[in-house]
Formats: structure tokens, C-alpha cells, sequence
């Protein structure tokens, strides 16, 4: 081989090489957007979550949503476990919703998971058995395997879920204090981070913190007439993060939800998840929900931040959600 052929070889293996580098870097340069595909396996709780999140995610020119949900009312991870288990078997297991556009089609939970290359899909507890540590396994072991095998490109992370209001007639009946069930669902959400080494979503401990705050208390009306006229005002209830006392359709009944979040509830996790999934600043975000004033609003903003930013990791960080 000549010297001239040699040299002409040389230069264009290293301009072949230049080209391959540049290419790659081109692709690995960041466009400035922060896209999160999240899919939910939950229940009320998880659509509590996600009820502000497309518009939190829209008021951010640098990050963009895609999410679904596999969200079913009152739904166990005992429960989620046994519909993909029945999708194995061919016996059923379609009680997802798979929802693009306009379009739903019934979908298992594995269809589910291999609908979108996930980044993020969170898995919970059923409120009612977050603080029982037995009642996780093994389902969740499960369902982690699940998501490995459906979508293994996906980070698994663990919404915890919150304490019932304070005059929840659960938390009587369990002889649990609202900080009790708190402290306690706390543990089981951090033992299984530890287990399985994911980071935890901590939308109950931005709810327990807002709780804390001497000039957040929530105090049960201890003067209202619950024999009164069902047509009556409700009993107050400021500062509840919480659904609480309301009117039946028809109007004849007072009834009390403890559990579910109201409006403010919901901004205030839905900032949490935007925070812990972009890594961007909510108290910078621009959307702003209607019926909550400007200053609970700011107040609600920094307890999400403090929150994510304060929150320890029993396992791994909240960063390892930002790829």
C-alpha cells in the first residue's frame, strides 16, 4: 500500500471518527425541555396527584407530560397484582383504561406498561393499608417485577400516600392519632424504598408539614348542630387539606370525607411531583388554580419546595428521576 493510499485512509477513519462524535454529542445535547412520560398505578389517591399536573407541566415552556393512568377506585397493590396475574393466564385482567386523544380502550395493566417508553412509573399502597407494612408483600415485589419486565427503561418510584384528617372515624376505630398513621405509613413506604432501592414521591410529608404549621391548624367545629337542617351550612373547616364535610347530591345528607384531597391538597402534590420529576422550581411556575388566593398559593408553592428539597431519601434521591 502506498504512502499516499495510507495517509488517505488515515484522514478519512479520522473524519469518519470526528463525524461519529459529533453526531453523538449533537444527540446528547440537551433541547432545553424537560419531557417526563409517567404512567400511575394507584387509585383516587394517584388521580388526587396527577389532578393539577398537566397544567403545571403546560405553565413551563422548558417541560412537557405524558401521562396515563392506572388508576382504579379503592385500588390495593393486592388488587393490581391480581388483574396482571389474570392477564397472564388469559383470564381477563382489562380493567385499565388506555387513553389516547379521545380514544379509550380497555387495557391489563402490562399493556398498560408497554404503551409508552415510561421514564417514571409510580406504585402505592391503598390508603387504608399504607401504615400495615404486611399488607405490601408480596404484591409489590410483584409488581416491581412487573414494571422491569413490561418497561425496564422506567424508574420506579413510591407515591406516599398521607394520614387521614385528623376526625377521620378510622383512625378511632384503628386507636391511631393522625401523626401516628403518618409516622407509621412513613416507615412501610421507606422500608420498600430500601428493598428495592427507588426514591419516594413524599406527597404525604408536604401534607404532614402544611398540617404542622401553627397557623394551619385544622380544628373540628365542636359548636355545629349536626341534628340541624341538612339544608344548613356546613361545619367549618378552614384549613382542611382535605374533601371533609359536604352535601349529598340530593342535598338530605351531611357527609364526611377525611381522606381525599381538596383543590389546595391537590396543587400542593402536584407541586411536589413536578418538582421531584423535573427538578425545576414550582415557586417559578405561572399556573395558578382558580379559588386558591395568592397568598395560600405562595405558602402551598414553598411548602412544596421545602419539601422536596428536605425530604431524605430512605434509598435513592429524588435526582435519580431527572434523566
Amino acid at each position: 500500500m502506498s504512502s499516499r493510499w495510507s495517509k488517505f485512509l488515515c484522514s478519512l477513519i479520522a473524519a469518519l471518527v470526528v463525524s461519529q462524535i459529533s453526531i453523538l454529542a449533537m444527540a446528547e445535547e440537551p433541547t432545553g425541555v424537560r419531557t417526563v412520560r409517567l404512567l400511575t398505578i394507584g387509585n383516587s389517591f394517584a388521580d388526587n396527584a396527577c389532578a393539577f399536573l398537566p397544567q403545571i407541566f403546560a405553565a413551563d415552556p422548558k417541560a412537557e407530560l405524558v401521562l396515563m393512568k392506572a388508576n382504579l377506585g379503592g385500588c390495593s397493590l393486592e388488587r393490581h397484582w391480581n388483574n396482571a396475574a389474570a392477564a397472564q393466564q388469559g383470564d381477563g385482567g382489562k380493567v385499565y383504561s388506555l387513553v389516547r386523544g379521545k380514544e379509550k380502550t380497555p387495557a391489563t395493566l402490562q399493556q398498560m406498561l408497554a404503551a409508552e417508553p415510561w421514564d417514571v412509573v409510580t406504585i402505592q399502597q391503598v390508603s387504608n393499608n399504607s401504615w400495615r407494612p404486611d399488607t405490601y408483600h408480596p404484591y409489590i415485589e410483584n409488581l416491581v417485577a412487573l414494571v422491569g419486565k413490561e418497561s425496564p427503561q422506567a424508574q420506579i418510584a413510591l407515591h406516599q400516600t398521607w394520614a387521614y384528617r385528623t376526625d377521620a372515624p378510622l383512625l378511632a376505630e384503628w386507636q391511631l392519632s393522625q401523626e401516628e398513621m403518618y409516622e407509621k405509613l412513613t416507615d412501610a413506604y421507606s422500608r420498600v424504598a430500601k428493598k428495592f432501592d427507588v426514591p419516594i414521591l413524599p406527597s404525604g410529608s408536604a401534607i404532614q408539614t402544611y398540617r404542622r404549621r401553627d397557623d394551619r391548624q385544622y380544628v373540628v367545629d365542636k359548636e355545629y348542630d349536626f341534628q340541624a337542617s341538612p339544608t344548613g351550612p356546613l361545619p367549618k373547616q378552614d384549613n382542611s387539606l382535605v374533601v371533609g364535610w359536604y352535601r349529598s347530591k340530593d342535598k338530605t345528607k351531611l357527609l364526611l370525607d377525611p381522606k381525599h384531597l381538596n383543590d389546595r391538597g391537590e396543587y400542593l402534590i402536584g407541586a411536589v411531583w413536578y418538582e421531584a420529576l423535573t427538578g425545576h422550581d414550582i415557586r417559578e411556575n405561572s399556573f395558578v388554580p382558580k379559588g386558591i388566593p395568592a397568598e395560600e398559593l405562595k405558602l402551598l408553592q414553598e411548602v412544596a419546595h421545602q419539601t422536596v428539597a428536605d425530604f431524605k431519601q430512605p434509598a435513592k434521591p429524588l435526582t435519580t428521576l431527572q434523566k
